[in-house]
């Protein structure tokens, strides 16, 4: 048994808050016997808690079960997705209230079958939601970066309507590979998190579900013609087992992180194709059958991708930031030699570890965010030119650490990768607060991109649905940039 420390970050502690939470169920049912899901914060109910259920004031008989816990920390098990069965009638204006300690009425259930039972939605308010996540996705004062949920909102209208992505001149739809690459259904669910519509919680799971259908029996995409772990992506699967439990989606997660073991845990300059995108997809995929299952071996492969990465280092001149050296050919599939990095993807990963980091404190995770943001500050950038980029800073897709021929800038691709740059330096920063130690150029150089990455997302405020191309696109502005208003908040 792998022992992890406790979290002491703010945000996570559960003192002060209630023991409660409100909601209700949505429209009217008529089964004999429903369920529905009460999605759970981090270290708020214990497995161990009872629990009593008010319908309008009034007690009603219910059973409950946690069918998904959050890894266990220190022996402590805590509840995440709690599935709860009653007789009582639902009708749409019927409020319920949910109450858990030792001096409660009802103890939770060991185990039952989900698969067997008729579930229902329900609705919550936008304070609890904002919390189910790893951290926080909304800061305290609501103006913070109020334009970047706005462009979430209005971009996220465009990806989730089939007439106008059909329309597209690209003709790229969901039943291409493309458009699920960074998560789509992850994508979604933060959407639903944010804002409490229940509009984001049916797009995301339709898209859980699409894609859960695409994923063959050999547990690989089936919109990609050639095998490819970057299209094996389980977190917006993880989610959506948190609201609509059913074994086939372990099953899933199981088969598609078996296929990531074969991933190397560190690069040599002797392998062929090696990106970071492929490397934050097996460190995910090891993350999410670890949380779905508390196995120790899928525990002990994250840990050696971490270790395997923290070897991969290479550090810059300052010796403050670093990231993994490897060949261009690596990136493109060519036997160029030059030796690079890309910041944005090196935001792919972090997500991933801050995602860990979140769940165990484990230290080199965090390290290893730190190292890799601040390679951004060791000519990971560039300032625009011309009359509409002259003001803005632009990160580099790749950088080159030898001269190339390939060592062109394009400013108005680069600046594509501005917010997820700008949210890989603002967990940074975060981390090196909490410690007390200096994040001064992390956090001004944060400014600078997020500036940029306001201007990438501009549209006119005129049109209330904004088209994105590629579709991908969406999900690589904001998988990795749901903490984003809460991250800016805390800085």
């Amino acid at each position: 048994m792998i022992t992890l420390g406790l979290l002491s970050l703010n945000h996570l502690a559960s003192a002060g808050e209630a023991d409660s939470v409100e909601f209700t169920l949505i429209g009217d049912q008529n089964f004999k016997q429903y369920s529905f899901v009460v999605p759970m914060p981090m270290d708020r109910m214990k497995t161990t808690t009872k629990v009593s259920l008010l319908k309008n004031g009034v007690p009603i008989s219910f059973t409950a079960f946690a069918h998904l816990k959050w890894p266990t920390r220190s022996g402590i098990n805590f509840v995440r997705g709690l599935t709860i069965t009653t007789k009582a009638p639902v009708h749409i204006d019927d409020k319920y209230f949910l109450t858990w300690g030792d001096d409660k009425r009802t103890i939770l259930s060991r185990s039952i079958n989900t698969d067997l039972l008729n579930y229902i939605p329900a609705h919550f308010s936008v304070s609890w939601l904002s919390k189910i996540l790893y951290a926080p996705v909304l800061a305290r004062d609501k103006n913070i970066l109020k334009w970047f949920q706005s462009a979430y909102i209005k971009f996220g209208n465009y990806v989730t309507d089939d007439k106008k992505v059909s329309k597209a001149k690209n003709k790229v739809t969901y039943k291409d590979a493309s458009p699920w690459l960074y998560d789509h259904p992850y994508t979604l669910y933060q959407l639903y998190f944010k804002t409490g519509d229940s509009y984001w919680l049916q797009k995301a799971h339709s898209a859980a579900v699409f894609y859960e259908k695409n994923i063959s029996s050999e547990g690989y995409f089936l919109l990609k013609k050639r095998q490819d772990i970057k299209y094996l992506i389980p977190t917006g699967l993880l989610i959506d087992y948190i609201f609509y439990p059913r074994k086939s989606l372990l099953d899933t997660i199981n088969r598609m992180y078996g296929n990531s073991l074969s991933w190397p845990t560190e690069y040599k300059v002797s392998q062929g194709f090696w990106t970071e995108r492929h490397l934050a997809s097996a460190l995910s995929l090891a993350v999410t059958e670890w949380e779905v299952t508390g196995d120790d071996d899928a525990l002990s492969r994250v840990l050696a991708l971490i270790k395997g990465t923290e070897s991969s280092i290479v550090f810059g001149q300052n010796g403050s930031g670093g990231c993994i050296r490897h060949r261009l050919g690596a990136h493109e599939g060519n036997a160029d030699k030059t030796m690079v990095c890309s910041s944005w993807m090196n935001a792919l990963v972090v997500e991933q570890l801050w995602r860990f980091y979140l769940l165990t404190s484990n230290e080199d995770s965090k390290d290893l965010i730190i190292t890799l943001a601040n390679q951004v500050l060791d000519k990971g950038t560039y300032q625009g030119w011309g009359v509409h980029m002259k003001k803005y800073k632009v990160p580099r897709y790749l950088q080159f650490f030898n001269d190339s021929k390939r060592r062109e800038l394009d400013q108005w691709t680069d600046m594509q990768h501005a917010c997820d740059v700008a949210g890989m330096l603002s967990k940074a920063s975060y981390l090196l607060k909490q410690e007390g130690k200096d994040y001064w150029e992390l956090r001004v150089m944060t400014h600078s991109l997020l500036k940029t990455c306001k201007k990438t997302l501009s549209r006119s405020s005129v049109v209330k649905v904004w088209s994105v191309s590629p579709l991908r696109k969406f999900n690589w502005w904001f998988s990795s940039t749901g903490s984003l208003e809460w991250l800016t908040d805390q800085l």
